[in-house]
């Protein structure tokens, strides 16, 4: 059976490190892999919901799984506040009567935008320390920097540093280009077929279950190719 993600999984495998060709079987392989861990994270993410009395899972019960992975969690925490970040600019520009026209579809998972005015948009999970309390203390707009500046966030950039640095110009544009690679962004119907969601396990509609999906399984694949580029090594 032919690879559903061949472009996607081998633009991720560029950013990881594989500039080389990369064979039709290896994709599939590794398209494999990826499907039977999502298919692993569903059913659990489904038991975890039922534990609740709930017949669809929600985005907690896919981060549960994974809660004792600080760096993740702290990648997937930033990935979901500039999402809010994003969302709230966008109802804000459209409030006010100006909406860009390239703002009239949902952003890329790996966009930039600037912080909303107001209130700056928070991440939080019913195991965090602040949720044990009635009253949250307002984030400042300033705080951004702590997404920004995280150890996680440092450690990805560093990884990326050591990736690219000794690319060409040519190389590095198409790695540049190859960061916007997503098995979900503008791809749900195919994934849902994918993967079984909506069979196996459904998810809440309004949640951001695709786009953490489209994040772990980015990530994923990522990791499977750099684990095999040291192998080669």
């Amino acid at each position: 059976m032919e690879a559903k993600f061949k472009q996607e999984i081998q633009q991720m495998m560029y950013i990881a490190g594989e500039i080389q060709d990369v064979s039709i079987q290896t994709i599939k392989l590794i398209e494999d892999i990826i499907s039977d861990q999502v298919l692993h994270m569903l059913k659990t993410a489904n038991d975890l919901a039922s534990r609740r009395g709930s017949r669809v899972f929600s985005n907690n019960d896919l981060i549960f799984q994974f809660r004792h992975d600080t760096a993740r969690i702290e990648r997937l925490r930033t990935f979901l506040t500039w999402k809010a970040i994003r969302k709230t600019v966008k109802d804000s520009d459209e409030k006010e009567g100006f909406v860009d026209e390239a703002d009239m579809e949902e952003a890329a998972p790996t966009d930039e935008a600037p912080a909303a005015k107001g209130k700056f948009p928070t991440v939080s999970l019913p195991w965090d320390v602040s949720s044990f309390f009635s009253e949250q203390v307002a984030e400042a707009p300033e705080d951004i920097t702590d997404i920004t500046s995280s150890e996680a966030a440092l450690e990805k950039l560093r990884k990326n540093d050591e990736r690219t640095m000794d690319m060409t110009v040519a190389e590095y544009a198409t790695w540049s280009e190859y960061c916007h690679a997503s098995l979900t962004y503008r791809k749900a119907k195919r994934f849902r077929e994918w993967c079984g969601l909506g069979v196996i396990a459904e998810n809440k509609p309004n949640d951001d279950v695709m786009d953490i999906l489209g994040f772990l399984t980015s990530e994923m694949v990522q990791s499977v190719a750099a684990e095999a580029l040291k192998v080669q090594a």
